[in-house]
């Protein structure tokens, strides 16, 4: 899709909520690294259909509702297709003994993420939902407590606590693994 990519998917449509389309216009520029570092702008050609909060589309047949929760980006969304799968993108972080707000290091307004994650799990609730969770890195679960467990805590690659989702899956993250394992991955 990025202008400068090989071009597999030149024709195709993006669909992408109208805040988050910012970042392509160039009105807002994507900071990470806790706000020390600002992304290059990425630019699309393709045709964007522009989504917004709340918004349900059919594509195919197929029911695609949006709900926006900023924080990891002031765009983010997540999609909820056909009342059961939910594709949560950088929502959500899984360690081994749940979900966090996604990576601090990377996020817009970490607050701001917790809050949505919060948002994001009332809602469900309250209409009786219990899709299976797909996040955008770290895989997915079907149980909503496991999804929900550390919402309103930030998943750190920096913490040095035994508890820290990146101990678990990403081991060249965690400072208390002694470089050699951490290079084996185990």
């Amino acid at each position: 899709m990025e202008a400068d990519s090989p071009g597999l998917f030149r024709d195709a449509a993006l669909y992408i909520g109208e805040i988050e389309n910012r970042y392509l216009t160039g009105e807002v520029r994507r900071r990470v690294i806790y706000h020390l570092y600002r992304l290059p702008q990425v630019t699309i050609n393709n045709e964007k259909v522009l989504l917004h909060d709340d918004e349900v589309i059919d594509i195919d047949g197929i029911r695609i509702e949006c709900f926006l929760v900023p924080g990891h980006t002031w765009g983010h969304m997540v999609y909820l297709v056909d009342g059961k799968y939910l594709f949560t993108g950088d929502t959500i972080w899984f360690g081994a003994d749940g979900g966090y707000s996604f990576i601090s290091a990377l996020a817009e307004d970490n607050k701001l993420a917790v809050k949505s994650l919060a948002l994001l799990e009332k809602k469900l609730k309250k209409r009786g939902l219990h899709p299976l969770f797909i996040t955008g890195h770290i895989g997915w679960t079907d149980n909503m407590e496991f999804a929900f467990a550390h919402k309103n805590e930030l998943c750190s690659p920096f913490k040095k606590e035994p508890t820290t989702p990146m101990r678990f899956t990403m081991p060249m993250m965690n400072l208390t693994i002694p470089k050699k394992r951490q290079r084996a991955g185990t």
